[in-house]
């Protein structure tokens, strides 16, 4: 359940292989050549016979998206349109998490049990601010790893950062608390959200999720997306929208397409 989606700490739940894998089981169920890569959604449209034309090219019953209401509300038509109070008010809609950056560091083994040491460090005024320990070596992940994020335009000069040059910074950050961190550091990576176009907006103003503005259907098209809830934040959002969809499109589809509202 969505209300169980702790996301760090004693009673995080942790998915073998990361929540990548909870996306590539869901793939997996689907028929080869379903999911599309690569192709941005620019317009979508109600045609003649009360279907969805996606780009002109794609046909469907309807259309759920699952993007970030600052993304659509910039990048997407919609014919009929929604209203330009409503477009404005998604426009403005902090991403969740759009101006963090996260860093993970992978290790040999999770050593700081062994010195008796949670794995979380705080570092106010840094560019990471907070790290905890982001494995589950005893229940059999293979993978020992520490995680951290950082915010706002400090965290973002992240991206500049090549592998060196972050694994530098990672061990610059980690040694004051863990002294052998460079010997047993085997794997770094790093996102910064800020950086990326397919998930942040700049200039946004408010973080009213839940609002009827980002999660009311308009039209043929439904909302999810942790914003569309105010039950909001890390997965826990994403899956309580899915749910809605999936209940908001229970009675629709039985419908004839032309009988759509």
């Amino acid at each position: 359940a969505a209300s169980k989606m702790i996301p760090c700490g004693p009673d995080a739940t942790r998915w073998k292989g990361g929540y990548g894998a909870l996306a590539r089981r869901l793939a997996d169920q689907l028929e080869p050549g379903t999911i599309r890569f690569g192709r941005r959604v620019r317009r979508i449209q109600r045609d003649g016979a009360g279907a969805c034309r996606v780009d002109g090219t794609l046909r469907c019953r309807r259309v759920v998206l699952a993007v970030p209401p600052a993304i659509w509300a910039t990048r997407m038509e919609f014919a009929p349109d929604v209203s330009p109070e409503r477009r404005q008010f998604a426009r403005e809609c902090a991403t969740w998490c759009g101006d963090w950056a996260k860093v993970v560091a992978t290790f040999d083994a999770p050593f700081w049990r062994d010195e008796q040491h949670s794995g979380v460090v705080a570092a106010e005024g840094a560019k990471i601010q907070v790290w905890w320990e982001a494995s589950a070596s005893d229940q059999g992940d293979a993978t020992s790893a520490l995680a951290g994020v950082g915010f706002g335009q400090k965290a973002s000069t992240l991206y500049e950062l090549d592998g060196p040059a972050l694994r530098r910074f990672i061990v610059d950050a980690l040694s004051p608390t863990f002294p052998d961190v460079e010997s047993r550091l085997t794997g770094v990576a790093c996102k910064v959200w800020s950086a990326d176009g397919l998930t942040y907006v700049g200039g946004c103003k408010h973080r009213c999720y839940g609002d009827d503005k980002l999660r009311l259907p308009h039209d043929l098209v439904h909302f999810a997306g942790t914003e569309t809830e105010a039950f909001h934040g890390h997965v826990d959002g994403a899956l309580a929208a899915a749910d809605r969809c999936v209940a908001e499109l229970a009675g629709v589809l039985d419908r004839p397409p032309s009988a759509a509202p």
